[in-house]
Formats: C-alpha cells, sequence, structure tokens
C-alpha cells in the first residue's frame, strides 16, 4: 500500500514576523507586503492589532476585496521601490496620519507599516471616507 506524502504539500506563512513601533502614542505594525495567497494571514495579524487602515506602497500583490470584507480600509500609495516617495504622496501619508491621530474625530488604536514596502494604518473602526474625505481628489486612490 502506498500513502500518499502529506509533507509536499506547500505551507503558507507570513513573510517575516511583523514589528510593532509606537510613536508619540501612534502605533505602526511593520509587515511585509502579502501577496493574495497568504492574505488571510496577515488579515488575521492585522484584526489582532486592530487594524482598520492599510497603506499599499508597492506594486499590486494581491486585491483588496477581502481587506474590504475585514473591514480594513485599503489606500495605494504606491511608487517605485528603492526611490523616496514622492511629495503627494507623503502629502497624503501625512493629511491620512492627521485625519486618524491628530483631528479629534478619531481615537487611534494602532498604525501599521510593512517593512516590505506595505504600510498599514489603524484606528478605531470608522468608514474609509471619514478618513480621506479631506483629502484633495487627486490624492484619493483605490
Amino acid at each position: 500500500m502506498i500513502v500518499p506524502d502529506r509533507s509536499t504539500r506547500p505551507i503558507i506563512t507570513i513573510g517575516s514576523r511583523p514589528s510593532l513601533l509606537t510613536v508619540n502614542g501612534m502605533r505602526f505594525l511593520i509587515m511585509d507586503a502579502p501577496s493574495q495567497s497568504n492574505l488571510n494571514l496577515y488579515i488575521k495579524e492585522m484584526k489582532k492589532h486592530g487594524v482598520t487602515h492599510i497603506v499599499r506602497v508597492c506594486e499590486p500583490t494581491y486585491t483588496t476585496t477581502e481587506l474590504n470584507h475585514a473591514g480594513i480600509c485599503h489606500h495605494n500609495m504606491e511608487y517605485p521601490d528603492g526611490q523616496p516617495p514622492p511629495q503627494t504622496l507623503i502629502e497624503q501619508w501625512l493629511k491620512l496620519v492627521q485625519n486618524t491621530f491628530y483631528d479629534g474625530r478619531h481615537k487611534a488604536t494602532t498604525t501599521t507599516k510593512s517593512s516590505s514596502p506595505t504600510t498599514t494604518t489603524t484606528t478605531t473602526t470608522q468608514s474609509c471616507n471619514q478618513y480621506t474625505k479631506n483629502l484633495p481628489p487627486h490624492h484619493i486612490l483605490s
């Protein structure tokens, strides 16, 4: 009798262990960029840390449907790997941080940024539009 070797089944994991960074009461979770095959594991990790926003700064490696279903707002701020972000993306990021942590409309709980270019910002659960409504229209990317 031949028993199938189950060890050949691919194991799907998160690239590296996320790092939590706290700056002036704001919390950032640094993570690798997820792929479509391991996105569910990243969502579990983000939920564990209370993440409600993810900012993608690399080329798309996953669809955002699962994030939306999980209540995580997606913000696309892509720029070339190895290059500094353009001023417009820096302004967009700072506005998102301002809306999230300093406007007094929300109490921040966690903000996440990925080491391999995926950034996630976290606050108490609010609709995505509440965080981007003060951004100029050309800065709102999805």
